[in-house]
């Protein structure tokens, strides 16, 4: 193992799936950023000494050699991220990972890019822009941006098209579209459609994302065929908003498979029709109402409270 690149056993790592106990958007965005930072340090490095890994320097000019890793713990707005600092010996002069020391200020810059890094829509001088100017790393020079880049699009690829195996199969499943401005020049966001699913196990895992021009019955449809096409077997519940378009895919591609409305999204529609005093107060009444033991309860408990009120 001491022979693998760290990013590599990270790479391998992610390609496993996405299980989280908690956000699995937020796990992949704390993911792919763990990823891409490791990735620019060891690039870093190759082009400080002028060699990759276990790359000889043939004229005998060295300038320094690998020494293992460092771990280091970054802060970020989604969690810690570890990484392995590549530790050297006998350089020249003292190295100082320039992509680090961004990271370190700029941390919740690098999660709100890598999920437009990871969907397609980006050209590769635009996700190079987009890295620059976020984390203001022109210092490290335009080859290792470049290789950190060339590599974002081959894992989403590899991610996209892995087969979704008996250990992902799902009992409920969450299905919602979120919008997201792929190019620094897009004045509208597109629809990025996104699912996730709770294993039978209890844990949560992202089964898929891909962008849809909008939120479409034929995008759903199209999006459910994929993953159906690696493996997905029918869950017992499908989780969705008020999307026509989702409702009637979902119909269309897993008949007979139960289908309730996001709480979430269905809160959100109530209390965004009160008055904003009342909304409090509401709230804790709609939730005791949602998490009720049996429905007979639950409306019982609405007819209390609309009579209250």
């Amino acid at each position: 193992m001491k022979k693998i690149a760290p990013s590599e056993r990270m790479e391998q790592d992610l390609m496993k799936g996405l299980v989280s106990d908690a956000d699995p958007l937020g796990e992949a965005a704390r993911r792919g950023a763990q990823l891409i930072l490791q990735r620019a340090l060891e690039a870093e490095v190759s082009e400080f000494l002028g060699r990759e890994r276990y790359e000889r320097k043939g004229d005998g000019a060295v300038r320094g050699y690998r020494n293992g890793y460092e771990r280091k713990r970054v802060h970020t707005a989604e969690g810690t991220i570890a990484v392995e600092v590549p530790q050297l010996r006998e350089s020249v002069e003292p190295f100082e990972s320039v992509w680090l020391r961004a990271i370190g200020k700029r941390s919740r810059r690098l999660l709100e890019l890598v999920p437009t890094l990871y969907v397609k829509g980006m050209s590769q001088r635009d996700i190079e822009q987009a890295l620059v100017e976020a984390l203001g790393v022109e210092g490290t020079g335009r080859s290792v941006v470049n290789g950190v880049c060339r590599s974002l699009r081959a894992d989403f690829e590899r991610w996209q098209d892995r087969p979704l195996l008996e250990a992902e199969a799902v009992m409920y499943l969450f299905l919602d579209g979120t919008y997201l401005k792929l190019r620094p020049e897009d004045k509208k966001a597109i629809a990025v459609l996104c699912a996730y699913g709770m294993t039978w196990e209890g844990r949560k895992v992202l089964l898929h994302l891909a962008v849809g021009d909008k939120e479409s019955t034929a995008c759903w449809e199209a999006f459910f065929e994929d993953m159906k096409g690696r493996g997905l077997e029918p869950p017992l519940l499908c989780v969705i908003d008020g999307n026509a378009g989702l409702r009637k895919a979902v119909r269309r591609k897993f008949p007979g498979v139960l289908v309730q409305r996001c709480q979430v999204h269905k809160m959100r529609n109530i209390l965004n029709k009160l008055p904003h005093v009342a909304r409090p107060t509401l709230k804790k009444l709609l939730y005791k109402a949602f998490t009720a033991r049996t429905y007979e309860e639950g409306m019982a408990q609405a007819r209390n409270h609309h009579c209250r009120l």
